[in-house]
């Protein structure tokens, strides 16, 4: 099969970089790469010729004697998608290593739903990522003509506590319980109305345990057998001080185990082993991110959703924040150990102990592929001073979140 690839990317040794990731994948021919290092000459090639995918550098010069632009790529883009003499790629995949244009890009390409990685010389996470999208496209040209499996449900709940899955099944739809054959899992299903009147089905699971093995292990079977469109985790975090309130909700985006990295044992000047964090941070589709968008901007809702909890809801405002959440193995007690999490992501709003391993499951289970969102209340900060006062708030608000998504936006 050929799958015809233009790189747009004016830096050699980041060139380089890209085509040695690409050729690590299985299906990879080089003869079917282009590469052009500004945008004036990667037009004239889209002129002349269709390509399968595009990878575009966000930062590139407008022509070869030219001083390279912070959006030369998008300025690109934005031609070849306006104008009807090029042929348009089927696929892009834009990067860029720069933080100021990271932000100022995600926007502007979260509206066609196009994949963005953050370039970073001294981690191998980008390459990753970039890997998987293209093998998750050459795998869509292969498969093209074939009937692709359909899902069966609309939506999946995972939660890793009895207390968060009683919040969920306390929606109003008509939950009952659900016997497997062969599985101990436990299980729930509900039958309820979309906004526009249509009918919804939905699952509910409770993985066996906290923490990371456990959810991704819950999340996978709970895929492979009920096959749902979207998957939605739910429950309660804990929040970093200072950048959200007790009994915020927080999407996750990006999401990563706090863990990952290497311990690098004492020096010989008697310096203390360190740790060298390298994550792998997923992202949330962008669908489901303006739809996490409109309910941060829905005031009317959030205070429908924090007043139906009843007695017990604190005084102030119900918000519902989009950042960074860190996943690990353990229960977060500890204000040391949170600083240096905090230092892998300067943007960092909490942590928590799935996340992460349901984001895995999903991206990893056969197709259909769900969508995959984790929105949880913050129910403390991790450092420490934990009571119980917030959890049963937290459980409420996250589930009545996730129904308030299931029922007006998935369709």
């Amino acid at each position: 099969m050929n799958f015809s690839i233009l790189i747009v990317e004016d830096d050699t040794d980041k060139l380089r970089r890209i085509l040695t990731a690409l050729e690590q994948l299985p299906d990879f021919d080089s003869e079917v790469v282009v590469t052009e290092i500004d945008a004036h000459s990667a037009k004239q090639r889209m002129l002349v010729q269709a390509f399968d995918l595009l990878v575009l550098d966000i930062s590139i010069p407008p022509r070869k004697s030219a001083d390279v632009q912070p959006e030369g790529g998008l300025a690109l883009l934005q031609e070849v998608q306006e104008r009807e003499q090029y042929h348009k790629p089927t696929h892009i995949i834009a990067l860029t290593a720069h933080d100021h244009v990271l932000a100022a890009a995600s926007a502007r390409l979260a509206e066609n739903a196009l994949l963005l990685i953050h370039y970073q010389v001294d981690s191998d996470g980008w390459q990753r990522q970039l890997r998987t999208g293209v093998e998750q496209r050459m795998a869509a040209k292969k498969s093209a003509g074939i009937t692709p499996p359909s899902h069966e449900y609309d939506v999946a709940f995972i939660c890793a506590l009895r207390s968060e899955c009683a919040a969920v099944r306390a929606n109003g739809w008509a939950w009952s319980a659900l016997d497997v054959p062969h599985d101990d899992g436990v299980y729930y299903q509900a039958a309820f109305t979309k906004a526009d009147g249509r009918p919804g089905k939905a699952v509910a699971a409770v993985a066996a345990r906290m923490g990371l093995p456990a959810a991704a292990a819950a999340t996978m079977k709970l895929i492979m057998r009920f096959k749902p469109r979207y998957l939605f985790m739910t429950g309660i975090m804990g929040g970093v001080d200072g950048r959200v309130k007790l009994g915020d909700l927080v999407v996750a985006n990006p999401v990563w185990d706090w863990g990952s990295g290497k311990w690098i044992g004492s020096g010989s000047d008697g310096s203390a082993p360190s740790f060298e964090a390298d994550p792998f941070q997923f992202t949330l589709d962008s669908s489901l991110e303006r739809m996490a968008l409109r309910l941060e901007e829905d005031g009317a809702e959030l205070y429908r959703i924090r007043k139906s909890f009843g007695n017990g809801a604190p005084e102030w405002d119900l918000k519902l924040r989009i950042g960074a959440v860190a996943s690990g193995a353990a229960v977060l007690a500890d204000q040391s150990t949170l600083d240096r999490i905090k230092e892998q992501h300067r943007k960092l709003l909490g942590v928590e102990m799935e996340a992460y391993g349901v984001f895995l499951a999903a991206a990893e289970a056969p197709h259909p592929k769900p969508l995959c969102l984790c929105i949880k209340a913050v129910v403390d900060f991790g450092n420490g001073h934990k009571d119980d006062t917030y959890q049963a708030y937290g459980a409420h608000v996250s589930a009545k979140a996730a129904q308030f998504f299931a029922e007006k936006y998935c369709v």
